[in-house]
């Protein structure tokens, strides 16, 4: 009988032993999560810290963007790390807090659509309407204007890298487009 406890001993023994192991990959495992999750929860913080500083938003204005930026995070392909940067650009061009929460969404379509990094994409876009003299309200549209004549061209995007060196958008004749009229052409 001894000699059956003292071999079920030391089972029980190798057995606690491979579970304390089993347990502490699983503990390092779950803590270079938590590791990679913190430092995506402080690069967004960063990010809209930077917002804050350059927009000069107001607490509750920072709240929205933050929560924007979070269902954008949630409900698309890009993060809200990456909506942030985006943020980011938006305020440079001087948009405030509504005209960022309106035109994130026609940004990250073409962002989509293009392939292309959504805060390349939003200074692009904030860039060419600078350029075009139209206003933050009109990113939606020009958004999806820049999207349709994506699919006219071979290098999207190389093309979203240098929008003026490579194409402008006309109107039937060669005037400067508005988004007001539907008759253009790339």
């Amino acid at each position: 009988i001894k000699a059956g406890l003292s071999k079920l001993s030391g089972i029980a023994q190798s057995g606690i032993k491979g579970t304390l192991t089993a347990i502490a990959s699983a503990g390092t495992a779950l803590a270079g999560l938590g590791g990679a999750a913190i430092k995506i929860g402080a690069d967004f913080e960063e990010g809209m810290s930077e917002v804050q500083a350059i927009s000069r938003a107001s607490a509750s204005d920072m709240e929205l963007l933050k929560e924007k930026a979070k269902e954008m995070g949630a409900e698309t392909k890009f993060s809200a790390t990456e909506s942030a940067a985006a943020f980011k650009y938006m305020a440079q061009a001087g948009w405030n807090t509504e005209d960022m929460l309106n035109g994130i969404s026609g940004v990250m379509s073409l962002a989509a659509a293009s392939g292309e990094d959504l805060a390349l994409t939003a200074d692009i876009v904030t860039d060419s309407l600078t350029e075009f003299g139209l206003e933050a309200k009109d990113a939606a549209h020009f958004s999806d204007v820049l999207a349709l004549s994506l699919i006219h061209i071979s290098e999207p995007t190389r093309l979203l890298s240098t929008p003026y060196a490579v194409f402008r958008l006309t109107t039937k004749n060669s005037q400067p487009l508005t988004l007001s009229e539907h008759n253009y052409s790339c």
